[in-house]
This record gives structure tokens, C-alpha cells and sequence, in this order.
């Protein structure tokens, strides 16, 4: 008879441990490609995405470099200096203490004579030493410095060059007349060519006997053509701070910082000394093949600059269209691929980006070498690991295991006393070790478990049925003694007590209890406290807005004593947050000791949260319904106003101006000439109180929604603009404002309400008219696109940024409006509704001190309208 040896499990083991092994040599080898592929491609990127950050850390650094420098030489005292004498005597500043009218260079551009014109040399000459220095110290590239027109005294002046000077050359000008218009000298030298004069070389008596030109010779400054070409764009967007910008030559970014320097001169109308905007300093620092090299010695990584998508400049070889693929992370190039990171430059001032570079066949090297490694390794593994796999296996594993399959059979019988025997210290016995223990909790937890899970249950339960409750009751004086009612009940408590902050938010006070016999505590003063100085729980859970819990009050001194609670044994107290906002504290009572552990207090810290967002619902429950009655009450007390002032303003005011018309034509009897003046200032105050009268009904009417208008298709928008024209004629002193006008005749009639469209055209108007005391005011009108598009502008004092918010709201008035002191802040805010009812728009734009355009745009065939009948 042939007796069938049993296969133990270390053979079982080791069959198919030596299959997997072979399997994950040939797979692994298949897919290391892949999976090491997209690690390491992943690792690549990752310290890609790091030195992208450094090199654009580094660029972000140069132009900090260049805001340090410019901020610096602000405060150098020589440099302030010599930028006062050169505006001295330059183009666009007089020093009220030479001339009658310093003003006057403004109207009349005079010559410079030749010695402040040496003066104006000498600045510059010690300028150019202090920024060469600058300049070679910090390696920039190019330092620049422009002149403006200190207290507007040229107004709308142009910055001007004065000096340039980069890595090559110096270029300074020459002017030669102040006024308006300049037509500077350039005189140029090299950088090796200049050299700083002797302190003793602008003497008295050379500088008033010698011509200008003398002086520029012996410096080696010859006269050049186009030097202006140097000037920096947009400087005119300079006005109080520092920028920095990013610019191009071609293809090589450009860091440049520019910053208005002030420097104290005297004002031409008080003569004191008045700090002031001179001149605007302008340091380029150029992003080249130099920099660019010096950043690559630094990183070990090749790098370029990015506008976008398409490449400007990089040390690698690239052609002169490269661009940078949006969705992926390599770039082709002249037949080479090539991993890169980009990282956006200076936020705010441009879309430059700084890329990194690495080449992709270094990852795929690195992918091979890798393979072979995973292949030998694997492949010892498998010829020597298999033997020592199977003796290790029967002998550590296998008779352990029977022995632990034996002992779970019997608890898996039923046998939770059985327990397996310990013969080792190693894993295995430490799992029979671990199984015992398993064996002997399991034996706990059945015994126990079904009294826990019924307790929990019930206490869930008990928190989803008072949150329900609660949560349908909006009135706080039903709901908070519902809600203890309910808490007492559900969790067999001995007393519940709900406290809210006062007004001050300083002291709590008792709004809702329940006592052992389920009535309110009637000593409610002793839950009267403050939250900053009482000793007990309550206060103190309101202070750390955590939960406090005393599990005995006969050892506690912060336990809370009540006559008519003398069974207390155990209290806990819980702030109803929510989120940051503390709403009340919870308290509850129990007439035994450690009557909350860690699970009573979770389930009841639940019930409060739950409280606390009833509270918050109730509380803007209350806050919107009050709300809404003083709504309504002021809704009401406004449209009794409306018409009040309907019956009672409009009337008397017509006849007031109907009257006084009849006196001041003679009809109740002769006037003479000065009773005619004062009759007229009467209809005119009169008119224009039943125009603010108007305004408000209009405005009233907007509000409600009951603005009708009276539509036509034959609306002349050319002939409103010559009605308006003349009406403002009238409100303007031709000797100091000129009204002009660019109407065309041929203007197309459109769909609309002309009454409404001349209310827009006169309130317009009207404040052009308000604002501009000395000046022009133009008025524009074109037909393009089906849409006629008007334009009122003024040289008024203009709008200041922060008051544009105001234009167009009911009531409010700019600060220039509150000077003026006429109007009631109504007709822009209607005639924007007017033109937005009609399909079009009302806007404006506005500089301070420039004046203000206001555009109205009205559609000629509006689709929102319907002709009235």
C-alpha cells in the first residue's frame, strides 16, 4: 500500500514564491522602463520646478538690488544736491528768488545764459561721479536720469533726458532755453574717457568769462545726434513711487526700475523750502548672454527667458521660433529633447518667465542602467533565496502556523478560553502573543459589547431627537426651555441650565432651567455672573471656550452651590461656539458622581453645538424681523414724504414763479430796474428748487420701478445737443470758458424719449459747466455702429480715484462737488438710469487736475424699447 506524503507548506510556499520571482524579474525588467520613467521624469521635474524657482529668486533679487539703489540715492544728500542745481537751471524750474514771476517761463520760453548754463554742467558732472561709481559697484547696465517740471510751472512738460551713462558711454544734455519747448544738445563720451575735474575747476571767473561749450570740450563731451532715442517709455505713469518693469531689446529682457526722486526746492509762491519731485531716475539691468551665462556657472543647469510661450533667449542653442509647449513638459530642439520648468518673473509687471533646462536623454541613461541592475539582482535572488526560503520556511513558519490554525479553530468553535502555546521570541511568537490577547478581549468585549453599542445607540438617538426638537422653534423663549426640557428628560440629568451673554458680552445670565422637579430655578441670580472674574466652571468654560467638568463638587471650590439643587454631585459646563462666535454656555448637573466620561461629554458637547446654531437662527430670526419692520416703516414714511412734498412743494413753487413772472412784467403795478433784478434771482432760485424737487420724485420713481417713458422713433439727438448747448451757454462766463462744439448735421434720428434724453444732456452739461471755472469744454458727438456716441469734456479740477465711486450714487458728492455746494448728488446717479433705460451707458473718465470726460452712448433703433402709443 503507497502511503501519499503530504505537501507541507514550505513546498507550497516555495513553488510559487520561485514562480513570482521569476515573473517580476521579466515583468519588472519590462516595465522599469515605464514606471521608473515617470518617477524619474517626476524627480527631474521637481528639481526642475526648485532651480526655475532660484533663477527666478535671483532675477526677483536684481530687481530688489535695483529698488534698494534707487531708494538710496534719494537719500544721498550730494546726490539731492547736485539734482537741485541742475533743476535750477534747468529747462523747467526759475528760482522765485531770481525772478518777478517764476511762472512766466511757461508763457514765455526765454535762453539760458551761458554761465547757469555751466552751472547746470557742474551738476552734472558731479552726478555722473556719484552714479559711476553706482553703476560699476552694483553692475547694472545702464543708469539714466530725466527731468520733470517741478510745481507744474510747465504744465503737461515731457520728462526730459539729462544723463545716460552705461558700461560704454556717458551722454549729458545741454539745454539752452526753459519754457515749453525743448531742443536739447547731446554731447557724448566714453566711459575710459571721462575723469572728474578738479573741486577748483568750475572757478567764478572762468564760468562767467568762458562760453558754455568750453567747458563740455575739456571734459571730452562732443555734441551727438539721436541720443533722445535713449529716453524710457511711460515715464509720465511715474508720480509718487517706485516701479519696476520688465522691458525688451529685441530679444534680451529688460529689468528696469524707475523712481521719481524728490528733492527740496524752493516754492515759487512761498519761497520756502518745499520737498518735491525733480527729476526721475531710471537703472536698467539687462537679462543678456553675459547674465545669462553667470546664472548657468551658478545653477549647473542650462536656462533662458520665456515672454509666454515662446522663447527669448537661452545658452542652449535655440532657433529663433522655439516655443514652449502650454500642455507638456519637453521641448524639441535642433533634433535634441530636453526636459524645462518655468517660473513667473516679478508678478504684476510683465509675463516674463524664467526656464530650466535639462537634457531627456540623462533620464533615459539612468532608466537603462537601472534595468540591468533589477535583472541581476532578481535573478541572484531567485537561485540562492529559494533554498534558504524552503528550510526557513518549515522550520519558523510552517509548525507555528499549524499550532496558531489550531488554537483560532477552536475559538473559532466557540473555545474563546482556548489559548496557543509560546515557544519563541520572534515574530511568530509575538503573533501568538498578540493572538492570546486578542483571544482574551474578545472574550471582554462580547460580554460587554452589546451593553456599550446599546448605550451609544440610545444616546445618539437621544441627541438626533432634541436636535430635531429644537431646530423648528425660531423663538428663543420657547426654544431654550425646550431644549433643557428635553436634554433633563433624554439623558436622566439631575438639572439643566442654558446661559447667554448679555448686551456688554461681559456677564452670562440664566434664559432657560430645569430643576429635579422640571420647573425653572427660582433664584435665578445665582447663575448671574461675570465671564471674566467668577471662580466656577461656568465662567470659566465661557473664558477658554472649552469644556470644563468637575466629576465630584465636594472636592472642586469651582463647583456652583444652589439652595434648590443640594443633590448636585457631578457638573459640566460647555460653550455653545459657533465657529469663532461664543453664544452661551451649557450646563448640566447630575445627582451622581463621575457621571461624564469621555462619551457623555461627546454626545453632550453635540446636543450644544446643535443648541447653539437653534440660538444663532433665532437670533437672526429676531435681527431680519426687526429689520424688516423698520423696512417698511421707513418705506412708508417715505412715500407719505414724496407726496407730501408732490402736493405740497410743486404747486406753491409754480405759482411762486408764475407770480413773480406777473410782477416782474408789470402787471400788479410798475417795477423799476433793481426790483427786476431781485424778481429774477427769485424765479431763478425758485426754478431751481422745483429742479431738486424733480430730481427727487424722478429718483423716488426709479426706485419703485414706475418710470415710464414716452417713446418716439423720430428722437433728434442733434437738435437736443444745440437745445442743451444753449442752455449751458447760459451758465458759463464766456470770457474765461470756451464752449466748443463738434456736432454733425447729418446725425441719425433714433427710438427714445427726447424730454428724458435732454434731461441726460442738460445734467451732464450743466456739471461740466459747475465744475470749470477757467478752460474749455468740448462737446463731441459720432455715429458708429448704430450707436451714437456723445462726449463732454471739461479742464475742471477732475476727479480723484477714490471719489469715483461716488458719481453715480444717490446723494453722495464728490469732494470737488461739496466745494461747489450746489445740487443734491441726484442728476448723474438719474441720468445714468435714463441712458441704461434707453440701452445705452453713461461713464466717464478722469484724471485730477486734467479734467474729466463724461461719455453717454445711446443705441439708435433700442431693442429694450417699445414705441409708446
Amino acid at each position: 500500500m503507497m502511503i501519499r506524503k503530504r505537501i507541507g507548506i514550505g513546498a507550497k510556499m516555495l513553488v510559487p514564491l520561485g514562480a513570482v520571482f521569476v515573473i517580476f524579474t521579466v515583468v519588472l525588467a519590462l516595465m522599469i522602463g515605464i514606471t521608473s520613467q515617470n518617477n524619474l521624469t517626476t524627480l527631474k521635474l521637481a528639481e526642475l520646478d526648485r532651480m526655475s524657482r532660484i533663477l527666478a529668486n535671483n532675477v526677483e533679487a536684481m530687481a530688489r538690488n535695483g529698488t534698494l539703489i534707487a531708494r538710496s540715492m534719494e537719500q544721498n544728500e550730494q546726490i539731492t544736491r547736485e539734482i537741485a542745481q541742475l533743476t535750477e537751471y534747468g529747462p523747467y524750474y526759475a528760482d522765485p528768488g531770481s525772478m518777478v514771476d517764476p511762472f512766466s517761463i511757461a508763457r514765455t520760453p526765454h535762453r539760458i545764459d551761458d554761465a547757469e548754463q555751466i552751472f547746470a554742467f557742474q551738476a552734472s558732472v558731479n552726478l555722473l561721479t556719484q552714479l559711476q561709481s553706482t553703476l560699476q559697484t552694483n553692475n547694472l547696465d545702464s543708469i539714466a536720469f530725466y527731468m520733470v517740471s517741478p510745481f507744474e510751472m510747465v504744465e503737461g512738460a515731457s520728462p526730459e533726458l539729462a544723463l545716460w551713462l552705461d558700461q560704454e558711454q556717458i551722454v549729458i544734455s545741454r539745454f539752452t532755453r526753459k519754457g515749453t519747448e525743448q531742443e536739447p544738445l547731446f554731447y557724448r563720451t566714453s566711459r575710459t574717457g571721462f575723469e572728474p575735474p578738479e573741486t577748483d575747476y568750475f572757478d567764478i571767473s572762468s564760468v562767467y568769462s568762458l562760453p558754455a561749450s568750453v567747458f563740455y570740450a575739456a571734459q571730452n563731451f562732443y555734441v551727438v545726434e539721436g541720443a533722445e532715442a535713449q529716453t524710457v517709455d511711460m515715464l509720465r505713469d511715474v508720480e509718487n513711487d517706485l516701479q519696476t518693469r520688465i522691458t525688451y531689446d529685441g530679444n534680451v529682457p529688460v529689468i528696469q526700475t524707475v523712481y521719481p526722486l524728490r528733492v527740496p526746492l524752493p516754492h515759487p509762491e512761498t519761497w520756502q523750502p518745499t520737498e518735491i519731485t525733480a527729476g526721475i531716475l531710471a537703472i536698467n539691468q539687462r537679462l543678456d548672454d553675459t547674465t545669462l551665462s553667470a546664472f548657468r556657472d551658478g545653477l549647473g543647469l542650462d536656462l533662458g527667458f520665456a515672454r509666454g510661450d515662446g522663447l527669448l533667449i537661452a545658452t542652449l542653442d535655440t532657433p529663433p521660433d522655439a516655443v514652449l509647449p502650454a500642455s507638456r513638459d519637453v521641448i524639441t530642439m535642433n533634433g535634441s529633447s530636453y526636459y524645462f520648468s518655468r517660473q513667473a518673473l516679478l508678478p504684476g509687471v510683465g509675463e516674463l518667465q524664467a526656464v530650466i533646462f535639462s537634457s531627456q536623454t540623462e533620464v533615459q541613461t539612468l532608466i537603462g542602467q537601472l534595468q540591468q541592475q533589477i535583472v541581476l539582482i532578481a535573478t541572484g535572488i531567485v537561485a540562492v533565496g529559494g533554498v534558504v526560503v524552503y528550510g526557513c520556511t518549515r522550520i519558523f513558519v510552517s509548525n507555528p502556523l499549524r499550532t496558531l490554525t489550531e488554537g483560532a479553530m477552536e475559538i473559532e468553535s466557540g473555545e474563546f478560553s482556548s489559548r496557543v502555546p509560546i515557544r519563541s521570541h520572534d515574530e511568530l511568537g509575538q503573533l501568538g502573543g498578540a493572538f492570546n490577547t486578542m483571544a482574551a478581549r474578545v472574550e471582554g468585549l462580547i460580554s460587554s459589547l452589546e451593553d456599550r453599542v446599546n448605550a451609544r445607540t440610545r444616546d445618539i438617538k437621544a441627541a438626533v431627537d432634541v436636535s430635531r426638537e429644537i431646530t423648528t422653534v425660531l423663538a428663543l423663549d420657547e426654544l431654550l426651555p425646550q431644549v433643557v426640557r428635553l436634554t433633563a428628560q433624554t439623558y436622566q440629568l439631575y438639572a439643566v441650565a442654558v446661559l447667554l451673554p448679555d448686551e456688554t458680552g461681559e456677564k452670562l445670565t440664566l434664559r432657560a432651567s430645569t430643576s429635579p422637579q422640571g420647573s425653572p430655578f427660582s433664584n435665578q441670580q445665582v447663575f448671574e455672573m461675570a465671564i471674566a472674574e467668577h471662580p466656577g466652571i461656568i465662567a470659566e468654560a465661557a473664558r477658554l471656550r472649552r469644556s470644563v467638568v468637575v466629576n465630584d463638587v465636594h472636592t472642586d471650590e469651582r463647583a456652583l452651590f444652589a439652595d434648590e439643587l443640594p443633590d448636585t454631585r457631578s457638573e459640566l459646563a460647555i460653550p455653545m461656539m459657533l465657529g469663532p462666535r461664543f453664544l452661551g454656555v451649557f450646563d448640566v448637573q447630575s445627582n451622581e458622581k463621575d457621571s461624564f466620561g469621555e462619551e457623555e461629554i461627546a454626545a453632550l458637547q453635540i446636543l450644544a453645538q446643535q443648541t447653539a446654531i437653534a440660538v444663532r437662527n433665532a437670533q437672526l430670526f429676531e435681527e431680519t424681523r426687526q429689520a424688516r419692520e423698520q423696512s417698511e416703516r421707513a418705506n412708508m414714511a417715505k412715500s407719505a414724504f414724496l407726496a407730501s412734498v408732490s402736493h405740497e412743494l410743486r404747486t406753491p413753487l409754480n405759482s411762486i414763479i408764475n407770480f413773480t413772472e406777473f410782477v416782474k412784467h408789470g402787471m400788479m403795478g410798475p417795477v423799476n430796474d433793481q426790483q427786476v433784478e431781485t424778481l429774477d434771482e427769485v424765479t431763478t432760485a425758485s426754478a431751481h428748487l422745483l429742479n431738486l424737487i424733480n430730481d427727487v420724485l424722478d429718483m423716488s420713481r426709479i426706485e419703485s420701478g414706475s418710470l415710464n417713458l414716452y417713446v418716439e422713433d423720430d428722437t433728434s439727438v442733434s437738435e437736443l445737443l444745440q437745445s442743451a448747448v444753449g442752455t449751458a451757454s447760459s451758465l458759463i462766463n464766456p470770457d474765461r470758458v470756451t464752449l466748443t462744439t463738434d456736432i454733425p448735421a447729418d446725425l441719425p434720428t433714433i427710438r427714445g424719449d427726447r424730454q428724458r434724453i435732454l434731461q441726460i444732456l442738460l445734467n451732464v452739461l450743466s456739471n461740466a459747466c459747475k465744475f470749470t471755472t477757467v478752460g474749455t469744454i468740448n462737446i463731441r458727438a459720432r455715429h458708429d455702429n448704430d450707436t451714437i456716441k456723445i462726449a463732454v469734456q471739461d479742464t475742471g479740477p477732475g476727479i480723484a480715484p477714490e471719489d469715483y465711486h461716488m458719481v453715480f450714487e444717490s446723494f453722495k458728492q464728490t469732494e470737488s462737488g461739496q466745494r461747489h455746494g450746489q445740487g443734491t448728488g441726484l442728476g448723474m446717479p438719474i441720468s445714468k438710469v435714463l441712458a441704461e433705460a434707453h440701452g445705452g451707458r453713461l461713464w466717464f473718465e478722469s484724471e485730477p487736475g486734467h479734467g474729466t470726460t463724461f461719455y453717454v452712448s445711446l443705441p439708435v433703433c433700442s431693442p429694450v424699447l417699445e414705441l409708446t402709443e
